[in-house]
């Protein structure tokens, strides 16, 4: 019996961000580039040009929308375990 622990990231709506995400097309430090870049006082515009990435994308990944329910950290961490029976 192989009991298999997995971390997943998710952003603040719940939705599995970066290599957690296996259709990302971003890497995590792309996004925590972007969340260091925002947390510096940068704006999502600017922090999308920089880093070639749509600006609804740095809007999801730094966790902040119109909506009072996504108003919470931007990072999530789940841990999944399966145990796998040989």
């Amino acid at each position: 019996m192989i009991t298999t622990i997995e971390i997943l990231f998710q952003n603040a709506i719940g939705k599995l961000v970066g290599m957690s995400n296996v259709k990302a097309r971003h890497g995590d430090d792309v996004v925590a580039k972007a969340r260091e870049m925002y947390a510096s006082g940068l704006g999502y515009r600017s922090i999308g040009k920089a880093l070639g990435v749509p600006r609804s994308t740095v809007q999801s990944w730094v966790g902040k929308s119109g909506t009072k329910s996504r108003h919470v950290a931007p990072v999530r961490i789940k841990v999944r375990t399966r145990v796998e029976r040989a």
